[in-house]
């Protein structure tokens, strides 16, 4: 078995952890009142993306987002595209873009 990609993109993830960390964000508050709910911010996400075309998200966000491929043995070939922390909602957004004729975003997740 052949680790280098197995190590490469667990590197790649510890560093993604590192930047923008694993656990959900926690509401802000402003005088005492939760300013944004991160858990709706992406279910909304998840429904105004899904198996949308990634041309529609590049033209919408720009080609600023980093694109990392993902090895998935057995499955089709994707990629994290991941851009900067959203001032309005302090996500850091990121999209799970499936290859193909035409690559298709299957998911999102505010980090």
């Amino acid at each position: 078995m052949d680790w280098k990609p197995i190590f490469t993109t667990a590197c790649l993830l510890l560093g993604l952890n590192a930047v923008t960390g694993c656990a959900p964000l926690e509401p802000l508050e402003e005088d005492g009142k939760p300013v944004f709910n991160t858990s709706s911010h992406e279910q909304g996400m998840r429904k105004q993306w899904a198996d949308k075309p990634y041309r529609e998200l590049v033209k919408h966000m720009g080609r600023e987002g980093v694109v990392m491929d993902i090895p998935r043995y057995g499955w089709p070939a994707s990629s994290a595209v991941v851009y900067g922390v959203d001032s309005a909602t302090g996500c850091v957004d990121a999209f799970l873009v499936l290859h193909g004729e035409e690559p298709l975003i299957k998911d999102y997740f505010c980090r």
